[in-house]
């Protein structure tokens, strides 16, 4: 079992010892999850509008924290950064 960055995104990060096409089967979706934003009380932004202002006036300023490189949220981090 694993999140689908293991079959859809890793491949290009990674050299993997096996083939995603070829040695594996897919069975079943068995659950989803939501990513949610969550920001600490010191930061000044009450909405996301709020927070993408504040982003965009302090370049690099910000911090955000995932599961690691090509998890979930890595992923939808980078994605709402753009």
């Amino acid at each position: 079992m694993g999140f689908s960055t293991v079959v859809t995104v890793n491949p290009s990060l990674y050299k993997l010892p096996y083939s995603v096409e070829r040695d594996l089967q897919p069975v079943t979706l068995l659950a989803t999850a939501q990513c949610i934003l969550i920001l600490h009380p010191g930061v000044q932004a009450g909405t996301v509008k709020e927070f993408v202002a504040l982003a965009r006036a302090k370049p690099g300023a910000l911090n955000y924290a995932s599961a690691g490189v090509g998890s979930p949220l890595h992923l939808s981090a980078e994605l709402f950064k753009k």
